[in-house]
């Protein structure tokens, strides 16, 4: 099996055992875990890791940008995770350019920020947070784009 092949089975298993909001936590939590992992990289200057973990944690924000076109919500809540996105992905990018530990710690804390409130929302049970997903997470190479489709 492929390494890039075990995240995507992971998430793919979760659409079918996890409720949306469940699901959200785990997507965050695993790129807040790149990111501390980048911080090591970056302290033991592994440079290569760190751009591996960088690139994981982009490739997780592009599938979240990506789900947004297609969940049913107000456009200024949208406009607002796309400008959180895209903040997010500047301080990737500066990171990959001048291992800023600083905008590291800023990408932790503000993807905690999210992860927290998806925590709260599955705690409290809305009904929309506990359907189980019928959906299928599309593998890349079965996508245009050549990312995965969160489903949320």
């Amino acid at each position: 099996m492929l390494e890039e092949e075990v995240p995507y089975q992971a998430y793919q298993y979760a659409t079918h055992t996890l409720k949306p909001a469940e699901q959200m936590v785990m997507i965050y939590s695993n790129a807040i875990s790149y990111m501390q992992q980048a911080v090591e990289a970056i302290n033991n200057k592994n440079y290569d890791m760190r751009y591996r973990l960088i690139d994981k944690t982009a490739g997780v924000i592009k599938g979240l940008r990506s789900s947004l076109m297609h969940i049913d919500a107000p456009e200024d809540l949208i406009d607002a995770f796309l400008a959180y996105y895209d903040a997010i992905e500047a301080q990737l990018v500066k990171i990959q350019c001048d291992d800023d530990l600083s905008a590291c710690e800023r990408v932790i804390d503000n993807l905690h920020v999210i992860r927290d409130t998806w925590v709260k929302m599955a705690s409290q049970a809305p009904s929309w947070a506990c359907q189980e997903s019928t959906d299928f997470v599309l593998p890349p190479d079965e996508r245009p784009d050549g990312g995965f489709y969160i489903v949320v």
